[in-house]
């Protein structure tokens, strides 16, 4: 995608992430928030109808974001390269987008979500649901990892207005 591409072509550009949309047309993800949900990066507009801008209209517009999934980011060889690439050992399955972004943000690049880069996704058919006790103590261990390793850094997100809530439920409450 040419977008994707003079994105990656600015030297302060980290990483692109995509607007996803279920099958039916609801957002998927917007981006990543962090802060909210005691430490649980979340995705923004989860469920929310596709045509829904959010607040400020940020799910349907270029800007930073916290992190984005690995679902679809794009991200320059060089960078990925320097960084160390996807932590596969400790964060084998799920988190290891968030910690790139993280990796990728302390090294002063930014993570940018782009709302006119659109695609359909199948969220987590290819991998499943966490839908017993131990993919749930699995990704309970990966996400006790990821808090290990970035700690207070999982509570701050450079995209969102620190006045907002930090309710999962209402991440953009007043």
């Amino acid at each position: 995608d040419l977008r994707v591409a003079s994105h990656l072509a600015r030297p302060k550009i980290g990483i692109v992430g995509a607007r996803m949309l279920y099958p039916n047309g609801t957002v998927q993800h917007a981006g990543i928030a962090m802060g909210v949900a005691d430490g649980m990066p979340i995705h923004e507009g989860a469920h929310v109808e596709g045509g829904d801008g959010g607040p400020l209209d940020r799910w349907r517009r270029t800007r930073s974001a916290a992190a984005v999934t690995g679902a679809f980011m794009a991200i320059r060889r060089n960078v990925f390269d320097r960084i160390g690439g996807f932590d596969d050992l400790n964060l084998a399955v799920a988190y290891n987008d968030i910690d790139l972004c993280l990796r990728v943000r302390e090294q002063g690049l930014r993570v940018l979500y782009d709302a006119e880069v659109e695609l359909i996704h199948h969220e987590s058919v290819s991998r499943g649901r966490n839908d017993n006790a131990a993919r749930i103590a699995w990704d309970h261990g990966e996400l006790l990892g990821l808090n290990e390793r970035w700690g207070k850094a999982l509570f701050r997100d450079p995209a969102r207005n620190p006045h907002w809530a930090s309710d999962r439920l209402a991440p953009f409450d007043a």
